[in-house]
Parts: C-alpha cells; sequence; structure tokens
C-alpha cells in the first residue's frame, strides 16, 4: 500500500512546490530579496491594540492631516529610542514591544516599529533593503505639506540647542523670534516726551523686521506713539509732519497691544502734554524675527513614484536632526522595495 502511495506523494510533492514558487515570484525575479526580507516583514503588525493606542496618541491633535500623522510617528521613533547595534555576527530582528521595551534597536527594528504604527493608522508601507541597510516608504503623501511639519521640527530642535540666558527664541505662526523683555517704572516730566527705541542702526541678516508687544499704565493721561525712528520722534515733539505706525493712543492712561512688521530702528514715544508728572509702568517684548532659510536651505523631502502614489522615505536612524524624508546614509549597493502583501520588489533609481 505504501509503495502504491509513493508516486501519488512525489506528485502533489512537486507540484505543490511548483505552486509554491509560482505564487511567490517576485515582479522582477528576486526571490533571495523575498526570502531576505520575509524575517522583517513578519515582524510588521497590523492589529495590535497597545501600538493602536500608541499611534493615536501621537496623531491625536494631527486631525485629517496625514502628513502631520507621519511626522508625528517619525519623531516619536526618532525622539524616543536610542541606536543598538545588534551582537556581532548575529542578527537580531525585533519586533514592535521588543523595541519598545528595550528603548531602542537598529535600522531595521526602526522601519518596522514605524511601518507598524502607520499600516495601524491606515497607511500603505513598503520596505526597502540594501547591502546594508533597511527602512521605510509611506505612501499618498504630499511632500510639500510634509515639509511644512518637517520645518516646524527642525527650528524648535535648533531652538532648544541653543540656549541662550540673555536671549529667548520665540517660535510663532511659523515665524522665529529673538525675544528680548523689559519691564520697567519711571516718570515723564511734565510737557515733555520719552523715547525708547532703535538709534538708527540696522539690524544685520538674518533678521529682518521688529514686533513690539506692549501693556503699560500711566499716573495720568498721556498720548503713546510709535515711529519709525528717532528722526521721526524728533519732527513729532517739534510738531512737524512725521511717519509712525497705525499703534497710536491718545489721552490714555493704559495702553496694550502689539506692532508689528516696523523697522529695525522703530521706537515708542511717551507724550505728556500735562502739567504734572507722569509715572509709567511700562512691560515690553522686542520681537526680532529671524530669518529661518539657512537652517533650513539643505531640508530635501526624498520621494518615489510607487503604484500611482507619492512614497515619502522614512529612515529611523538618521539622527537628532533627522526629519521625515531625509535619507543621508551612505548607502551600498540597490535599493529593493518590498511590498508586505504582495511579495513584489522593485528596484528604486
Amino acid at each position: 500500500m505504501a509503495k502504491a502511495l509513493m508516486p501519488l506523494f512525489l506528485i502533489i510533492l512537486v507540484f505543490g512546490g511548483l505552486a509554491y514558487l509560482f505564487f511567490r515570484q517576485p515582479a522582477i525575479g528576486q526571490p533571495i530579496e523575498i526570502v531576505r526580507a520575509q524575517p522583517y516583514l513578519e515582524k510588521v503588525e497590523e492589529n495590535n491594540a497597545g501600538l493602536r493606542s500608541l499611534a493615536l496618541s501621537l496623531t491625536r491633535e494631527c486631525s485629517a492631516s496625514k502628513e502631520c500623522k507621519v511626522n508625528a510617528v517619525f519623531r516619536h521613533v526618532v525622539d524616543s529610542y536610542a541606536y543598538l547595534s545588534d551582537p556581532k555576527q548575529k542578527e537580531l530582528i525585533r519586533a514592535p514591544e521588543e523595541t519598545i521595551q528595550n528603548g531602542g534597536g537598529d535600522c531595521e527594528d526602526f522601519t518596522i516599529l514605524m511601518n507598524s504604527m502607520l499600516e495601524i493608522l491606515g497607511f500603505k508601507t513598503y520596505l526597502v533593503l540594501t547591502d546594508d541597510h533597511a527602512y521605510g516608504l509611506v505612501c499618498d503623501i504630499d511632500p510639500q505639506l510634509l515639509r511644512s511639519y518637517v520645518e516646524d521640527d527642525l527650528i524648535q530642535k535648533a531652538i532648544e540647542r541653543n540656549p541662550n540666558d540673555e536671549v529667548e527664541y520665540v517660535y510663532d505662526g511659523g515665524e522665529l523670534y529673538q525675544k528680548r523683555s523689559l519691564q520697567n517704572t519711571f516718570s515723564i516730566p511734565a510737557r515733555s516726551a520719552y523715547y525708547l527705541g532703535g538709534d538708527g542702526a540696522k539690524l544685520e541678516p538674518p533678521f529682518l523686521y521688529k514686533r513690539f508687544v506692549y501693556e503699560s499704565s500711566f499716573s495720568a493721561p498721556l498720548d503713546f506713539h510709535v515711529v519709525s525712528g528717532r528722526q521721526d520722534y524728533q519732527k513729532l515733539v517739534a510738531e512737524q509732519s512725521y511717519r509712525e505706525y497705525d499703534c497710536a493712543q491718545r489721552g490714555a492712561t493704559r495702553v496694550s497691544g502689539m506692532c508689528d512688521r516696523m523697522g529695525t530702528d522703530s521706537g515708542i514715544v511717551f507724550l505728556n502734554n500735562g502739567d504734572a508728572d507722569v509715572e509709567v509702568r511700562l512691560k515690553l517684548d522686542i520681537l526680532y524675527r529671524y530669518a529661518t532659510g539657512d537652517l533650513l536651505e539643505n531640508v530635501t523631502i526624498t520621494s518615489y513614484p510607487l503604484n500611482g502614489q507619492t512614497c515619502v522615505v522614512l529612515d529611523g536612524t538618521s539622527g537628532e536632526f533627522g526629519y521625515a524624508g531625509f535619507i543621508g546614509y551612505d548607502l551600498k549597493g540597490d535599493k529593493i522595495v518590498v511590498d508586505p502583501e504582495t511579495r513584489q520588489v522593485w528596484k528604486l533609481e
């Protein structure tokens, strides 16, 4: 009986093996790449309650913005986990929970973690393999929209890395300011004026213009003006024609507000037209608009077209000043993309 079944068993074995090879054959005929990628792909999780909770918490402020979500996941991985090399002569491939628990991993571990969270959030991801590196791609992303989130993060990083006890940096509405604060109490004699501002000197690049944010109270009514410089202050006092910004308040005992996009030598005038001295209490923030072009001039969002979508690079080993779309690794060999669903592979040019 056993001998009679042997030919049938061999036929099933042969045809089964051929069917397996046929259905697993990648698009460009590189089964060795599928074999290499398989251990990594098996670690990507698409249905994990803990990872889902983490991914949702990281992206809760992103509303419907796909680019915001991708950036938030990327920043979490890069900022929260250390690079840990595998032991010599041993390749360790960690599941997402292991990377989180260990507080770090290497290139494939970061890729597995990022791809898992993004897949859970509904993104299409790919694995990219080179001779000595692994990273991810995330698809259906607008590189320009992603860049806006990347720029915000890089500027914040630059501020954090350059603390200054005398100068504070403020990032507001996509613009960076150097901030100097003044709080003072002083007296203005009767029938006189007080000028607080520039002396005509121009700010050097990368500074562009000034902003005043002020809050002041007076013991008696005063006139409050913001002028373009000392020369216009002198014209105002001499009751000649002068230029000023649209922030003036006359006969006030309290003023507060903001004067924006002023010349670098602009200043504030307190004018006492009364017959008695007036005490002034002033709180003033002077913000100098800082041009960020030099910080961002080398930012490039690397992307590739795949299956009709734009797919952006995510390299978890790009470092503190890396960003979603950055690839600075000195790659060796071909860049092979593996689709975790279809097991197709492509070569990136």
